[in-house]
């Protein structure tokens, strides 16, 4: 079986005091209007939003429950003056 990977990346000064967990559902929202991938965007916006971020950091989700074993893992990094999320996803093809 094959697998694809994809990853999205969000940046944000870490001097500025938003809800960044909010901003990266908003901007996964957006971005599934553009996306082109095979990816479901709006799923994982729609998981986040029912999960904590402390629940949901650096671990495997599984985004649905058939054989291929697709899932996303966001990750999360203090980088000097910013804070870095990843969006890991892979599904299988």
């Amino acid at each position: 079986m094959r697998k694809l990977f994809d990853r999205i990346f969000f940046e944000f000064p870490s001097n500025i005091k938003i809800n960044y967990y909010t901003e990266i559902i908003n901007s996964l929202l957006f971005i599934q209007k553009f996306n082109e991938s095979s990816v479901n965007l709006s799923k994982i916006a729609k998981m986040l939003k029912k999960s904590n971020e402390r629940d949901i950091i650096n671990k495997n989700i599984p985004i649905s429950n058939n054989e291929f074993g697709e899932y996303f893992r966001l990750e999360k990094r203090m980088d000097k003056n910013k804070i870095i999320y990843s969006l890991l996803t892979v599904i299988g093809l």
